[in-house]
């Protein structure tokens, strides 16, 4: 682990898994994301697993939506998908999912890692 979070390919090489320890802040999201779409360009992978089952998003709304409108835009990811698992009842990630989507990103939030893996992996995502 390095920063509060572990990067991984998949041994298929179908997927990044990142599975991220700390309380996300913008920081945080920041670093993750911009090693995440540095390897997904190397690697020509498209497809992205976030493991948030431990952790909240503790950064306030203005925060997130700058986040998702301005530094995650500047990376250009918008044909990447991204499979974002919580915890039942986890709502801190409910605001990032809307604002992505809305942005053009393909993100979606799961609280069962199987059927979050089923649409991050439907041939339609890649």
């Amino acid at each position: 682990m390095r920063k509060g979070f572990e990067i991984t390919v998949e041994a298929d090489e179908n997927y990044i898994r990142c599975k991220v320890f700390v309380d996300i802040s913008i920081p945080i999201a920041i670093q993750f994301t911009e090693e995440l779409d540095k390897l997904a360009k190397e690697k020509g992978i498209k497809r992205i697993f976030m493991d948030l089952r431990s952790v909240v998003n503790i950064a306030g709304a203005g925060e997130n939506y700058k986040f998702s409108r301005t530094e995650v835009h500047n990376l250009k990811p918008q044909d990447n998908y991204v499979a974002m698992l919580i915890s039942e009842g986890d709502h801190s990630h409910d605001f990032v999912e809307t604002v992505s989507q809305n942005a053009g990103y393909g993100v979606r939030l799961f609280t069962n890692e199987a059927e979050a893996l089923a649409w991050l992996l439907h041939p339609l995502h890649g």
